[in-house]
């Protein structure tokens, strides 16, 4: 079940790059790390103000997905962009989680 879900977080990371982004690049890590697994994703696209994102509810559904789907399973996302500079998102979930 893990699996499933790292897959869906990673799968909605690219569907709001190809929808958001207008990006050339996309560079993806996934790793298993003792304990725990690492996801990485960074685009080169147009990039957005995080802190605007989140105070506009109508604006930030995926990435309230994306959050909530690593809060099940324990894990910390940490989103940082800002305009005309990319988005880079580091995700650590622990192997050991609720839903196992």
């Amino acid at each position: 079940l893990i699996l499933v879900t790292i897959y869906r977080i990673i799968e909605e990371c690219f569907s709001n790059i190809k929808k958001h982004a207008n990006a050339y690049k996309i560079h993806l890590i996934l790793q298993e790390q003792i304990g725990s697994y690492y996801i990485y994703i960074e685009d080169d696209g147009k990039g957005f103000d995080v802190d605007k994102v989140f105070l506009n509810d109508g604006l930030q559904f995926g990435l309230s997905i994306m959050k909530e789907r690593v809060s099940l399973l324990g894990g910390n996302i940490n989103i940082n962009s800002s305009p005309n500079a990319g988005t880079r998102i580091k995700i650590l979930i622990p192997a050991q989680n609720p839903l196992n």
